[in-house]
C-alpha cells in the first residue's frame, strides 16, 4: 500500500470547516489527555497531529459513553506505535465522552513537541474545541447568542444589485 505523505495537511483540510490548532509540549515520560464531550447522538470527532521535527508519539482515543454504569471501562477507540502523524475520525450512536491522548511514556529523555487539532461535529454544527476541552464557538456571531454552530459552507453572500 503506498504511504502518503500529509506532513502539510491540517484538519480544515479533512473537515472543509476552520480549526484551531494547538502546539503542546509533552515531557519525557509523560502524556498529554484532553477530555471531550460528544454530547448528541452521532456526534464525530476529528483529530489531526503531527510531531515537531518528526518527533514519535502514541496516540491513543478512548470513548465512554455517557449512560455507562459506574466503573465501566472505557473502550480504546484508536491506538496507535509511535508516530510522527495521524489524522482520523470516530463517530458514536449516543453521547459520550471521548479521551484523547498523546503518550510520551517510552520517552525516557526527550520532550515531544506536537501540533494538534480535534473537532466535535455535533448535528451537523462545526464548532472548535481547544486544547483545555472547552468548546469555542466558530463565529463571533456564535459567541454572542451562545451557540456553537458554525456558518453554512458555501460562497459568501453577494451584495444585492443597485
Amino acid at each position: 500500500m503506498p504511504e502518503f505523505d500529509i506532513s502539510d495537511l491540517k484538519l480544515s483540510d479533512i473537515t472543509g470547516q476552520a480549526s484551531q490548532e494547538t502546539v503542546t509540549t509533552i515531557a519525557a515520560g509523560k502524556k498529554h489527555e484532553v477530555v471531550l464531550d460528544g454530547k448528541a447522538k452521532g456526534s464525530t470527532l476529528h483529530w489531526y497531529f503531527r510531531g515537531k521535527d518528526d518527533c514519535d508519539i502514541k496516540f491513543h482515543v478512548h470513548v465512554l459513553p455517557n449512560d455507562a454504569k459506574s466503573g465501566t471501562p472505557s473502550t480504546l477507540v484508536k491506538s496507535t506505535g509511535k508516530i510522527t502523524t495521524d489524522q482520523g475520525s470516530h463517530t458514536v450512536e449516543s453521547g459520550c465522552k471521548w479521551t484523547v491522548c498523546f503518550d510520551n511514556g517510552f520517552s525516557w529523555m526527550s520532550a515531544k513537541t506536537i501540533q494538534w487539532s480535534v473537532m466535535i461535529v455535533q448535528n451537523g454544527e462545526m464548532p472548535l474545541v481547544s486544547d483545555d476541552g472547552k468548546t469555542v464557538p466558530a463565529s463571533p456571531a456564535a459567541a454572542e447568542t451562545g451557540s456553537a454552530a458554525a456558518p453554512a459552507p458555501g460562497p459568501a453572500p453577494s451584495a444585492p444589485a443597485k
